[in-house]
């Protein structure tokens, strides 16, 4: 077990914050976008794109893990394939969820 001596300090230093809401960030990063700001429209379909490929694995994992381990025997194929399309369904229902109600 290592010891610590006790003359060192951890310095954390948290970033303020301002009340105006398109000034930056006085330390660190900053933000590219702000919660109420609207990207203009080809950084929207870059995003979108992006968002896309970073939920496909989601998509597509989950269904080849529970047809596995339902052992539907010879129906495992379209077990999958039912399962896939409610998956690609209920993420269509949530986003409309998200982008209209903001949930």
């Amino acid at each position: 077990m290592a010891k610590v001596a006790s003359s060192e300090h951890i310095n954390i230093s948290i970033p303020k914050y301002s009340d105006e809401p398109n000034r930056p960030i006085s330390k660190g990063l900053p933000l590219i976008f702000r919660a109420n700001d609207v990207p203009k429209w080809h950084t929207s379909i870059l995003l979108a794109f992006q968002q896309t490929m970073v939920c496909m694995p989601g998509i597509f994992v989950f269904p080849y893990i529970i047809a596995d381990n339902v052992c539907a025997g010879l129906a495992g194929t379209a077990i999958r394939a039912q399962l896939i399309s409610t998956t690609f369904i209920i993420t269509g229902i949530a986003t409309i969820l998200q982008t209209t109600l903001g949930l």
